[in-house]
């Protein structure tokens, strides 16, 4: 019945000096959740990316940590997004710009009954990390430029209801980011095109591969790292930010409906 020096439970951290292949998931352990799991290439559940916030903070936090140890590898903090608009509303024909553009874009020429909305934006959007220790060690930063429209016919007979068909498109210019470990730059470079496509593959040369995979609700992030200097949980940290709040189609959702709800606002103006 002596006692014996036990392990302690569940997985070891993170070895540094050895590649690793990460799959994170949406925890579903409630709708309202804003965790996420980290799996190994045998699915076992290892890691947890937990946030430090409530669903309203416009800045988000979370920390990587150990499932079973309750270590804590890191922490991510996400900055508010920085989003830049002018818009132009066209309705009927006349021009009703909101915008100090004048200039005019002939895929958003003018055809009677209907309501037109081109939204030219700039987005920015940074993270800062930090170690167990809360020594910040590195900054990522997105910054995208382009532009959405909205349109919509209305057929408006008399003694017919209003028949609206709503569509909302974007066009994306630019897709750029930045990212900085303990002072030096290194390039991320992003999967061009299809930009409303949730598949996307990211790259940072000699550190890691990332890959979304849309999949109904279920969607997954692999993360390969290949830094074998580096701490992987951080470069795991670093790639969740990239996938998951610094994805182009995230924030072209919430731009073409920003275009959306500004096309509905002006039809309320025109009927009233």
């Amino acid at each position: 019945m002596g006692g014996c020096c036990s392990s302690l439970p569940g997985l070891d951290d993170p070895e540094v000096g050895k590649p690793h292949t990460f799959k994170i998931k949406k925890s579903q352990a409630s709708p309202d959740s804003r965790n996420f799991e980290v799996y190994n290439t045998d699915g076992e559940h290892w890691l947890v990316i937990k946030s430090d916030s409530d669903l309203s903070d416009p800045t988000p936090n979370f920390s990587l940590i150990n499932k079973e140890r309750e270590h804590v590898l890191g922490k991510c903090e996400i900055g508010v997004e920085n989003v830049v608009c002018a818009k132009d509303v066209d309705w009927d024909g006349s021009d009703d710009s909101k915008s100090s553009d004048d200039s005019k874009d002939s895929m958003f020429d003018f055809d009677e009954s209907e309501l037109k909305v081109k939204l030219r934006w700039k987005i920015k959007r940074s993270a800062k990390f930090s170690d167990e220790d809360g020594r910040e060690f590195a900054t990522v930063g997105l910054q995208m430029k382009g532009l959405s429209k909205c349109e919509v016919e209305v057929d408006e007979e008399d003694n017919k209801d209003n028949d609206e068909d709503w569509d909302a498109t974007a066009k994306v210019k630019n897709v750029s980011y930045t990212l900085s470990i303990d002072g030096k730059d290194y390039d991320v470079s992003v999967e061009k095109g299809n930009w409303d496509n949730w598949d996307r593959k990211w790259k940072v040369d000699g550190m890691f591969d990332v890959e979304y995979k849309q999949n109904d609700g279920a969607d997954e992030v692999t993360v390969k790292t290949t830094d074998l200097e580096g701490n992987p949980g951080h470069d795991l940290l670093i790639a969740f930010a990239i996938s998951e709040f610094m994805h182009p189609c995230r924030q072209l959702t919430k731009l073409n409906q920003a275009a959306v709800q500004i096309g509905k606002n002006a039809m309320m103006e025109h009927r009233n």
